[in-house]
Protein backbone atom coordinates (compact mmCIF):
# COMPACT_ATOMS: atom_id res chain seq x y z
CA UNK A 1 0.00 0.00 0.00
CA UNK A 2 2.82 2.41 0.89
CA UNK A 3 4.62 1.61 -2.34
CA UNK A 4 1.50 2.25 -4.40
CA UNK A 5 0.93 5.54 -2.60
CA UNK A 6 4.51 6.63 -3.25
CA UNK A 7 4.17 5.80 -6.94
CA UNK A 8 0.89 7.71 -7.21
CA UNK A 9 2.29 10.79 -5.47
CA UNK A 10 5.39 10.72 -7.69
CA UNK A 11 3.28 10.46 -10.84
CA UNK A 12 1.11 13.40 -9.75
CA UNK A 13 4.20 15.51 -9.03
CA UNK A 14 5.73 14.75 -12.43
CA UNK A 15 2.47 15.47 -14.25
CA UNK A 16 1.93 18.70 -12.34
CA UNK A 17 5.42 19.96 -13.09
CA UNK A 18 5.08 19.05 -16.74
CA UNK A 19 1.91 21.08 -16.98
CA UNK A 20 4.06 24.11 -16.33
CA UNK A 21 6.86 23.38 -18.74
CA UNK A 22 10.42 24.44 -18.10
CA UNK A 23 10.98 26.87 -20.88
CA UNK A 24 11.57 30.52 -20.20
CA UNK A 25 10.21 33.81 -21.42
CA UNK A 26 12.59 35.23 -24.02
CA UNK A 27 12.85 38.56 -25.80
CA UNK A 28 10.56 38.38 -28.82
CA UNK A 29 7.96 40.04 -30.98
CA UNK A 30 4.86 39.04 -32.94
CA UNK A 31 2.95 40.55 -35.84
CA UNK A 32 -0.84 40.31 -35.84
CA UNK A 33 -3.41 40.30 -38.64
CA UNK A 34 -3.36 44.10 -38.73
CA UNK A 35 0.41 44.11 -39.26
CA UNK A 36 0.91 45.54 -35.77
CA UNK A 37 4.24 44.52 -34.26
CA UNK A 38 4.26 43.88 -30.51
CA UNK A 39 7.53 43.68 -28.57
CA UNK A 40 7.18 41.18 -25.74
CA UNK A 41 8.56 38.11 -23.99
CA UNK A 42 7.46 34.80 -25.53
CA UNK A 43 7.62 31.53 -23.65
CA UNK A 44 10.11 29.23 -25.41
CA UNK A 45 8.78 25.72 -25.03
CA UNK A 46 11.40 24.21 -27.37
CA UNK A 47 8.56 22.86 -29.50
CA UNK A 48 9.04 19.44 -31.04
CA UNK A 49 5.97 19.80 -33.26
CA UNK A 50 5.24 23.18 -34.81
CA UNK A 51 2.97 25.13 -32.47
CA UNK A 52 -0.44 26.63 -33.16
CA UNK A 53 -0.29 29.05 -30.21
CA UNK A 54 2.15 30.60 -27.76
CA UNK A 55 2.21 32.30 -24.36
CA UNK A 56 3.68 35.75 -23.86
CA UNK A 57 4.13 38.66 -21.44
CA UNK A 58 4.38 42.31 -22.40
CA UNK A 59 7.18 42.68 -19.84
CA UNK A 60 8.68 40.60 -17.07
CA UNK A 61 6.23 41.92 -14.46
CA UNK A 62 3.01 41.59 -16.46
CA UNK A 63 0.58 38.72 -16.59
CA UNK A 64 0.75 35.79 -18.99
CA UNK A 65 -1.38 36.02 -22.13
CA UNK A 66 -1.96 33.67 -25.03
CA UNK A 67 -2.17 34.12 -28.80
CA UNK A 68 -3.11 31.66 -31.53
CA UNK A 69 -2.46 31.12 -35.21
CA UNK A 70 -5.85 32.68 -36.00
CA UNK A 71 -4.59 36.13 -34.97
CA UNK A 72 -0.83 36.01 -35.58
CA UNK A 73 1.06 36.18 -38.89
CA UNK A 74 4.54 35.80 -37.46
CA UNK A 75 6.43 35.52 -34.18
CA UNK A 76 10.17 35.62 -33.53
CA UNK A 77 12.24 34.74 -30.46
CA UNK A 78 15.71 36.22 -29.92
CA UNK A 79 16.01 36.99 -33.63
CA UNK A 80 16.85 33.32 -34.02
CA UNK A 81 13.62 31.31 -33.95
CA UNK A 82 11.05 32.49 -36.46
CA UNK A 83 7.59 31.08 -37.19
CA UNK A 84 5.46 32.39 -40.06
CA UNK A 85 1.84 31.60 -40.87
CA UNK A 86 1.11 30.14 -44.30
CA UNK A 87 -1.80 28.55 -46.10
CA UNK A 88 -0.17 25.64 -47.89
CA UNK A 89 -0.88 22.30 -49.46
CA UNK A 90 0.71 19.55 -47.38
CA UNK A 91 0.98 15.85 -48.11
CA UNK A 92 -1.12 13.88 -45.62
CA UNK A 93 -0.04 10.41 -46.79
CA UNK A 94 0.69 7.97 -44.01
CA UNK A 95 4.34 7.49 -43.10
CA UNK A 96 3.64 4.26 -41.20
CA UNK A 97 5.10 1.25 -43.03
CA UNK A 98 1.93 -0.72 -42.33
CA UNK A 99 -0.34 1.94 -43.86
CA UNK A 100 1.58 3.34 -46.82
CA UNK A 101 -0.52 4.43 -49.75
CA UNK A 102 -0.27 2.56 -53.04
CA UNK A 103 0.19 5.56 -55.29
CA UNK A 104 3.13 7.83 -55.91
CA UNK A 105 1.36 11.19 -55.93
CA UNK A 106 1.03 13.19 -52.69
CA UNK A 107 -2.33 13.33 -50.92
CA UNK A 108 -2.53 17.11 -50.56
CA UNK A 109 -4.66 18.93 -48.04
CA UNK A 110 -4.88 22.70 -47.67
CA UNK A 111 -4.03 23.81 -44.12
CA UNK A 112 -3.06 26.92 -42.18
CA UNK A 113 0.12 26.30 -40.21
CA UNK A 114 3.12 27.99 -38.64
CA UNK A 115 6.30 27.13 -40.54
CA UNK A 116 9.69 27.47 -38.86
CA UNK A 117 12.09 29.39 -41.07
CA UNK A 118 15.53 27.86 -41.53
CA UNK A 119 17.05 30.02 -44.29
CA UNK A 120 15.95 33.57 -45.07
CA UNK A 121 17.02 35.20 -48.33
CA UNK A 122 16.19 35.15 -52.01
CA UNK A 123 15.60 31.45 -51.47
CA UNK A 124 13.65 30.71 -48.28
CA UNK A 125 13.57 27.30 -46.59
CA UNK A 126 11.05 26.28 -43.94
CA UNK A 127 10.44 23.26 -41.71
CA UNK A 128 7.24 21.71 -40.40
CA UNK A 129 7.01 18.81 -37.98
CA UNK A 130 3.97 16.95 -36.68
CA UNK A 131 3.17 13.46 -35.43
CA UNK A 132 3.67 12.04 -38.95
CA UNK A 133 7.17 13.36 -39.50
CA UNK A 134 9.20 16.30 -40.83
CA UNK A 135 8.30 18.25 -43.99
CA UNK A 136 10.20 21.02 -45.76
CA UNK A 137 8.78 23.98 -47.67
CA UNK A 138 10.39 26.62 -49.84
CA UNK A 139 9.86 29.86 -51.69
CA UNK A 140 12.09 31.55 -54.29
CA UNK A 141 11.82 35.27 -55.10
CA UNK A 142 8.71 35.61 -52.91
CA UNK A 143 6.73 33.01 -54.82
CA UNK A 144 4.02 30.99 -53.07
CA UNK A 145 5.35 28.69 -50.40
CA UNK A 146 5.33 25.06 -51.55
CA UNK A 147 6.23 21.72 -50.05
CA UNK A 148 9.38 19.96 -51.17
CA UNK A 149 7.94 16.58 -52.02
CA UNK A 150 9.24 13.38 -50.50
CA UNK A 151 6.90 10.44 -50.11
CA UNK A 152 7.29 6.76 -49.30
CA UNK A 153 4.65 4.52 -50.83
CA UNK A 154 3.97 0.86 -51.51
CA UNK A 155 4.81 -0.28 -55.02
CA UNK A 156 6.29 -3.30 -56.69
CA UNK A 157 9.52 -4.39 -58.31
CA UNK A 158 10.27 -7.24 -60.63
CA UNK A 159 12.76 -9.88 -59.54
CA UNK A 160 13.21 -12.33 -62.35
CA UNK A 161 9.71 -12.97 -63.61
CA UNK A 162 8.05 -12.33 -60.24
CA UNK A 163 6.58 -9.04 -59.00
CA UNK A 164 7.28 -8.35 -55.33
CA UNK A 165 5.81 -5.66 -53.13
CA UNK A 166 8.39 -3.04 -52.18
CA UNK A 167 8.51 0.36 -50.49
CA UNK A 168 9.34 3.04 -53.04
CA UNK A 169 10.12 6.74 -52.76
CA UNK A 170 8.83 9.77 -54.57
CA UNK A 171 11.85 12.14 -54.49
CA UNK A 172 10.35 14.94 -56.51
CA UNK A 173 12.04 17.49 -54.20
CA UNK A 174 15.24 16.95 -56.17
CA UNK A 175 13.60 18.03 -59.42
CA UNK A 176 11.96 20.98 -57.66
CA UNK A 177 15.34 22.20 -56.43
CA UNK A 178 17.00 21.59 -59.79
CA UNK A 179 14.30 23.54 -61.63
CA UNK A 180 13.75 26.43 -59.18
CA UNK A 181 17.21 26.93 -57.69
CA UNK A 182 19.24 27.45 -60.83
CA UNK A 183 22.87 28.23 -60.07
CA UNK A 184 26.21 27.18 -61.52
CA UNK A 185 27.31 25.06 -58.56
CA UNK A 186 24.23 22.85 -58.75
CA UNK A 187 24.11 20.22 -61.46
CA UNK A 188 21.82 17.26 -61.95
CA UNK A 189 24.22 14.88 -60.25
CA UNK A 190 24.42 17.12 -57.17
CA UNK A 191 20.64 17.45 -56.99
CA UNK A 192 20.11 13.69 -57.33
CA UNK A 193 22.45 13.16 -54.37
CA UNK A 194 20.47 15.37 -51.98
CA UNK A 195 18.80 13.73 -49.00
CA UNK A 196 15.53 14.90 -47.52
CA UNK A 197 17.20 16.06 -44.32
CA UNK A 198 17.70 19.45 -42.72
CA UNK A 199 21.47 19.63 -43.16
CA UNK A 200 21.46 18.89 -46.90
CA UNK A 201 18.63 21.27 -47.70
CA UNK A 202 20.00 24.13 -45.57
CA UNK A 203 23.39 23.82 -47.26
CA UNK A 204 21.72 23.81 -50.68
CA UNK A 205 19.69 26.98 -50.00
CA UNK A 206 22.68 28.76 -48.46
CA UNK A 207 24.74 27.96 -51.55
CA UNK A 208 21.93 29.26 -53.77
CA UNK A 209 21.69 32.56 -51.88
CA UNK A 210 25.45 33.02 -52.05
CA UNK A 211 25.45 32.39 -55.78
CA UNK A 212 22.74 35.05 -56.20
CA UNK A 213 24.70 37.51 -54.04
CA UNK A 214 21.63 37.61 -51.84
CA UNK A 215 21.89 38.63 -48.22
CA UNK A 216 20.70 35.68 -46.18
CA UNK A 217 20.18 34.63 -42.58
CA UNK A 218 20.51 31.24 -40.98
CA UNK A 219 17.79 30.82 -38.36
CA UNK A 220 17.07 28.20 -35.70
CA UNK A 221 20.78 27.93 -34.87
CA UNK A 222 20.58 25.92 -31.70
CA UNK A 223 23.36 25.56 -29.18
CA UNK A 224 25.14 22.24 -29.24
CA UNK A 225 23.50 19.87 -26.84
CA UNK A 226 25.05 17.06 -24.87
CA UNK A 227 22.43 14.44 -25.65
CA UNK A 228 24.36 11.44 -24.35
CA UNK A 229 25.58 10.92 -20.79
CA UNK A 230 27.50 8.02 -19.33
CA UNK A 231 28.35 7.50 -15.68
CA UNK A 232 28.93 5.13 -12.79
CA UNK A 233 26.38 4.41 -10.09
CA UNK A 234 26.73 2.95 -6.61
CA UNK A 235 24.12 2.68 -3.91
CA UNK A 236 23.12 1.43 -0.51
CA UNK A 237 20.18 -0.89 -0.94
CA UNK A 238 17.84 -1.99 1.83
CA UNK A 239 16.08 -5.24 0.87
CA UNK A 240 13.62 -7.55 2.54
CA UNK A 241 12.72 -11.10 1.59
CA UNK A 242 9.69 -12.94 2.93
CA UNK A 243 8.42 -16.48 2.41
CA UNK A 244 4.81 -17.34 3.14
CA UNK A 245 3.94 -20.97 3.82
CA UNK A 246 0.69 -22.48 2.58
CA UNK A 247 1.08 -25.36 5.10
CA UNK A 248 -0.41 -24.60 8.46
CA UNK A 249 2.28 -26.10 10.70
CA UNK A 250 5.15 -24.12 9.15
CA UNK A 251 5.71 -20.50 10.11
CA UNK A 252 6.36 -17.85 7.52
CA UNK A 253 10.03 -17.01 7.07
CA UNK A 254 11.03 -13.38 7.38
CA UNK A 255 14.62 -13.08 6.19
CA UNK A 256 14.69 -9.56 7.57
CA UNK A 257 15.85 -6.27 6.17
CA UNK A 258 19.43 -6.30 4.98
CA UNK A 259 21.60 -3.55 3.59
CA UNK A 260 24.07 -4.13 0.80
CA UNK A 261 26.01 -2.28 -1.85
CA UNK A 262 24.90 -2.13 -5.48
CA UNK A 263 27.14 -1.00 -8.31
CA UNK A 264 26.44 -0.27 -11.96
CA UNK A 265 26.73 2.07 -14.91
CA UNK A 266 24.18 4.27 -16.67
CA UNK A 267 23.83 5.37 -20.28
CA UNK A 268 21.34 8.21 -20.78
CA UNK A 269 19.97 9.75 -23.97
CA UNK A 270 18.40 13.20 -23.63
CA UNK A 271 15.45 13.65 -25.98
CA UNK A 272 16.17 16.67 -28.22
CA UNK A 273 13.07 18.75 -27.52
CA UNK A 274 11.14 20.42 -24.68
CA UNK A 275 14.32 22.00 -23.29
CA UNK A 276 16.00 18.70 -22.38
CA UNK A 277 13.28 17.81 -19.89
CA UNK A 278 12.90 14.17 -20.92
CA UNK A 279 15.47 11.41 -21.26
CA UNK A 280 15.62 7.63 -21.45
CA UNK A 281 18.28 5.51 -19.82
CA UNK A 282 19.58 2.02 -19.20
CA UNK A 283 21.40 1.15 -15.97
CA UNK A 284 22.87 -2.37 -15.63
CA UNK A 285 23.45 -2.97 -11.91
CA UNK A 286 24.88 -5.77 -9.78
CA UNK A 287 23.21 -6.38 -6.40
CA UNK A 288 23.07 -9.10 -3.75
CA UNK A 289 21.06 -10.21 -0.71
CA UNK A 290 22.20 -12.77 1.87
CA UNK A 291 20.36 -13.96 4.99
CA UNK A 292 19.65 -17.05 7.13
CA UNK A 293 16.53 -17.62 9.25
CA UNK A 294 15.05 -20.44 11.36
CA UNK A 295 11.88 -22.26 10.30
CA UNK A 296 9.53 -22.76 13.26
CA UNK A 297 6.97 -25.54 13.55
CA UNK A 298 3.99 -23.58 14.88
CA UNK A 299 2.25 -26.71 16.18
CA UNK A 300 5.05 -27.45 18.69
CA UNK A 301 6.80 -24.08 18.74
CA UNK A 302 10.13 -25.69 17.94
CA UNK A 303 12.74 -25.14 15.29
CA UNK A 304 11.96 -27.28 12.29
CA UNK A 305 14.80 -26.20 10.05
CA UNK A 306 16.35 -23.15 8.49
CA UNK A 307 16.18 -21.08 5.35
CA UNK A 308 19.24 -19.75 3.54
CA UNK A 309 18.93 -17.00 0.96
CA UNK A 310 22.02 -16.18 -1.07
CA UNK A 311 20.88 -14.05 -3.96
CA UNK A 312 23.05 -12.25 -6.49
CA UNK A 313 21.70 -10.75 -9.68
CA UNK A 314 22.21 -8.42 -12.59
CA UNK A 315 19.40 -5.90 -12.88
CA UNK A 316 18.86 -4.23 -16.25
CA UNK A 317 16.62 -1.22 -15.65
CA UNK A 318 15.23 0.78 -18.56
CA UNK A 319 13.68 4.04 -17.52
CA UNK A 320 12.02 7.30 -18.46
CA UNK A 321 13.36 10.40 -16.68
CA UNK A 322 11.78 13.80 -16.24
CA UNK A 323 14.30 16.57 -15.49
CA UNK A 324 13.18 19.70 -13.69
CA UNK A 325 15.93 22.25 -14.33
CA UNK A 326 16.11 24.50 -11.28
CA UNK A 327 19.05 26.60 -12.49
CA UNK A 328 22.25 26.22 -14.52
CA UNK A 329 23.87 24.02 -11.86
CA UNK A 330 20.96 22.21 -10.26
CA UNK A 331 18.12 20.04 -11.40
CA UNK A 332 15.71 17.59 -9.84
CA UNK A 333 14.67 14.46 -11.66
CA UNK A 334 11.97 11.80 -11.45
CA UNK A 335 12.34 8.27 -12.79
CA UNK A 336 9.85 5.59 -13.76
CA UNK A 337 11.62 2.30 -14.38
CA UNK A 338 11.04 -1.24 -15.53
CA UNK A 339 13.86 -3.74 -14.93
CA UNK A 340 14.62 -7.35 -15.67
CA UNK A 341 16.41 -9.06 -12.80
CA UNK A 342 18.66 -11.96 -13.83
CA UNK A 343 19.90 -14.25 -10.99
CA UNK A 344 23.62 -15.06 -10.97
CA UNK A 345 24.67 -18.26 -9.18
CA UNK A 346 21.95 -17.69 -6.60
CA UNK A 347 20.18 -20.12 -4.33
CA UNK A 348 17.30 -20.33 -1.90
CA UNK A 349 17.79 -23.34 0.34
CA UNK A 350 15.23 -24.69 2.83
CA UNK A 351 16.39 -27.35 5.29
CA UNK A 352 13.30 -28.94 6.88
CA UNK A 353 13.24 -32.23 8.84
CA UNK A 354 16.92 -32.74 7.97
CA UNK A 355 16.01 -32.61 4.30
CA UNK A 356 17.60 -29.97 2.09
CA UNK A 357 15.59 -28.44 -0.75
CA UNK A 358 17.23 -26.00 -3.14
CA UNK A 359 14.65 -23.79 -4.83
CA UNK A 360 15.26 -22.33 -8.26
CA UNK A 361 14.83 -18.57 -8.59
CA UNK A 362 13.73 -17.37 -12.01
CA UNK A 363 14.13 -14.03 -13.79
CA UNK A 364 11.84 -11.39 -12.41
CA UNK A 365 10.32 -8.10 -13.53
CA UNK A 366 10.52 -4.97 -11.38
CA UNK A 367 8.64 -1.68 -11.50
CA UNK A 368 10.14 1.15 -9.48
CA UNK A 369 10.12 4.92 -9.16
CA UNK A 370 12.77 7.37 -8.06
CA UNK A 371 13.36 11.00 -7.20
CA UNK A 372 16.74 12.68 -7.16
CA UNK A 373 18.97 15.73 -7.44
CA UNK A 374 21.76 16.44 -9.92
CA UNK A 375 24.49 19.05 -9.56
CA UNK A 376 26.46 20.45 -12.47
CA UNK A 377 25.33 17.50 -14.64
CA UNK A 378 28.07 15.47 -12.94
CA UNK A 379 27.05 14.50 -9.43
CA UNK A 380 23.72 13.03 -8.46
CA UNK A 381 21.85 11.39 -5.63
CA UNK A 382 18.59 9.45 -5.96
CA UNK A 383 16.11 7.68 -3.72
CA UNK A 384 14.50 4.75 -5.53
CA UNK A 385 11.65 2.52 -4.35
CA UNK A 386 10.43 -0.76 -5.82
CA UNK A 387 6.70 -0.48 -6.49
CA UNK A 388 5.99 -4.04 -7.54
CA UNK A 389 8.03 -7.12 -8.30
CA UNK A 390 7.20 -10.47 -9.85
CA UNK A 391 9.70 -13.04 -8.59
CA UNK A 392 8.57 -16.52 -9.59
CA UNK A 393 10.10 -19.43 -7.69
CA UNK A 394 9.65 -23.16 -8.06
CA UNK A 395 8.89 -23.71 -4.41
CA UNK A 396 5.81 -25.90 -4.06
CA UNK A 397 3.93 -24.63 -1.02
CA UNK A 398 5.91 -21.39 -0.55
CA UNK A 399 5.10 -17.94 -1.86
CA UNK A 400 7.60 -15.09 -1.73
CA UNK A 401 7.96 -11.33 -1.61
CA UNK A 402 11.20 -9.46 -2.33
CA UNK A 403 11.15 -5.65 -2.02
CA UNK A 404 13.84 -3.01 -1.80
CA UNK A 405 14.64 0.68 -1.63
CA UNK A 406 17.91 2.36 -2.51
CA UNK A 407 19.93 5.51 -2.08
CA UNK A 408 22.04 5.78 -5.23
CA UNK A 409 25.05 8.03 -5.78
CA UNK A 410 26.24 8.79 -9.29
CA UNK A 411 28.99 10.49 -11.22
CA UNK A 412 28.79 11.23 -14.94
CA UNK A 413 32.07 10.62 -16.73
CA UNK A 414 30.80 12.41 -19.84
Amino acid sequence: MKNTLLFTVLLIVVTSINCYSQGKFEKAYFIDNNDKRTECLIYNNDWKNNPTSFRYKLDKDSGIQRETIDNIKEFVLNNNIKFQRFVVDIDTSSTDDENLSRHRRPDFKTVTIFLKQLVEGKGDLYEYENENGVYFFYSVNDTDCMQLIFKRYMGSKKVGNVLWEAIKKNVRFRQQILMDLKFDDLNEQDAMGLKYIKEDLVNCFVTYNKSENSKYNLLDISKKRDLFNFGIRSGIRTSSYYLTSTISNNSDIDFGRKQNISIGVEAEYVLPFNNDQWSVFIEPTFQYFKSEKDIINTSYDIKDGEGIMNYKSLEIPIGLRYNYIFNKQSKFFFNIIYARDIPLNSKLELNIHNESNEIKINNSGIFSAGIGYSYSSKFRIEFRQVISRSMPIEAGYWKNSFMSSSVILGYNIF
